[in-house]
């Protein structure tokens, strides 16, 4: 399996690695990135970047972005999933408690349990004979 994973990850990997090398080998030209953007002639603050670092820049934010929105987005379920794990090991604590109970009740009472009474009987228990 693990060989498998291993195969699959290459053959996805390798031809994106390709692409992207040969966008960044085709991109290669510096362009002027300006950050003012109420004076677009002369910037007060501008850079001057080969355009594949601005594609693969835009690219990585998206990435972060989608990655950061999906998070909050599953934040309900790992909610229900934080309750539900507090839940369970309250009733493991409750049953590792009652085992000890029951543990100490049969040690006490040497090996045999408490009985519980008979129920009482009424007159609706009770089969009547047939005539």
């Amino acid at each position: 399996m693990k060989v498998i994973k291993r195969l699959l990850q290459l053959l996805i990997l390798l031809p994106v690695g390709i692409v992207l090398v040969s966008l960044a080998v085709a991109n290669r030209h510096d362009v002027k990135l300006a950050l003012d953007p109420f004076s677009p002639e002369q910037p007060a603050l501008d850079f001057s970047v080969p355009l594949y670092f601005i594609i693969f820049g835009a690219l990585l934010v998206g990435i972060l972005i989608g990655g950061f929105m999906a998070w909050v987005k599953q934040g309900r379920h790992r909610r229900t999933a934080r309750e539900k794990r507090y839940e369970a090991q309250k009733w493991r604590n409750e049953a590792d408690r009652q085992q000890k109970r029951m543990e100490k009740l049969v040690s006490d009472g040497k090996g045999q349990l408490p009985e519980l009474p008979a129920p009482a009987s009424t007159s609706r228990d009770v089969a009547k004979p047939a005539a």
